[in-house]
């Protein structure tokens, strides 16, 4: 049975090109309806890059709690810390100019924030404000 499908297109085929049939009009292509994307150069300054404010100040804000002298304060900026630094680190990859340097300042603030956790934890110790949690 395939072997007659096999036949029937060949046989179509060399009736198409002894002009026996017409081949197939073409179809034109549609309009183009999405705009066409600017030019990098003709956009202003302030559009190409967002200002990372709220990182920046979330970042300072994780490195003040990870001083605050209590265990759970100290191991969220530890758990955020270690998850937010190969993210930052990744998309300073990615970035290039103003935004990669974003990208670079809140990674180290977040391995700042992750010495900060560890030195504070050894210094309220010392201090005798922390205490290692104990079973009753």
């Amino acid at each position: 049975m395939t072997y007659d499908r096999d036949d029937e297109r060949r046989a179509h085929i060399e009736r198409v090109r002894r002009g026996e049939l017409r081949a197939p009009a073409q179809v034109p292509l549609p309009e183009r309806v999405a705009p066409e994307a600017e030019d990098e150069s003709s956009r202003p300054e302030a559009d190409m890059s967002r200002r990372p404010w709220a990182a920046v100040a979330g970042s300072l804000a994780l490195a003040v709690l990870a001083c605050i002298p209590h265990w759970v304060a100290i191991f969220v900026a530890v758990a955020v810390a270690c998850v937010g630094v190969p993210i930052a680190w990744g998309f300073r990859r990615i970035t290039t100019g103003r935004e990669q340097r974003m990208y670079i300042a809140i990674t180290t603030t977040l391995l700042l924030t992750l010495a900060l956790a560890a030195a504070s934890i050894v210094i309220w110790m010392n201090l005798g404000v922390l205490t290692i949690p104990t079973l009753p």
